[in-house]
């Protein structure tokens, strides 16, 4: 495979956020660890890149905004074209079956991709796993479950239930 052919593959997992330990996780986080080191296997060099964002800012249905949630940061990579020399924005966070509500990306290998959300501050790359760890793993399932993006009993839990909902409604 190829570099665009490991995007699209990494992309079409079906976004879903986890709701538990152990719950599938398809969410920005997870995409971007899993094509990181498939666009590394074909020599390119990326990074990670963060952003914030609002959900109120996507193509969400009035009902999932109103469901209480807050806003979080989002991950995607960053490649480096040798060509441009420049890094080159590539998202695989929705997947094609999302394609009638939210952006998704296509991406030719040379250009930008969109961006899955509507950026509020853009965060400074990370370029290591570790990095990503520091910021986004806790150590302890206890600390894990405190996060309201990882308990269905917090804020983000119900919100994120919502949405998973509601892409799954979108993709029949």
């Amino acid at each position: 495979m190829d570099a665009v052919e490991y995007f699209e593959f990494v992309r079409d997992i079906p976004f879903r956020m986890p709701l538990s330990v152990g719950d599938p996780d398809h969410s920005c986080l997870r995409k971007a660890l899993v094509l990181r080191p498939l666009l590394t296997s074909v020599g390119l060099k990326s990074r990670y890149a963060l952003c914030r964002f609002s959900w109120n800012g996507l193509n969400l249905p009035q009902s999932l905004k109103a469901v209480a949630h807050e806003d979080v940061v989002h991950i995607y990579l960053e490649v480096y074209s040798e060509d441009q020399a420049r890094w080159i924005t590539v998202d695989p966070t929705w997947d094609k079956g999302l394609a009638s509500r939210l952006s998704v990306s296509k991406w030719d290998g040379k250009h930008d991709t969109a961006i899955a959300v509507n950026p509020t501050e853009r965060l400074n790359p990370i370029e290591s796993e570790e990095g990503v760890s520091k910021l986004f793993d806790l150590p302890s399932l206890q600390e894990w479950l405190k996060l309201p993006m990882n308990s269905p009993s917090k804020v983000n839990g119900r919100f994120y239930q919502a949405l998973n909902e509601w892409a799954e409604g979108v993709r029949t």
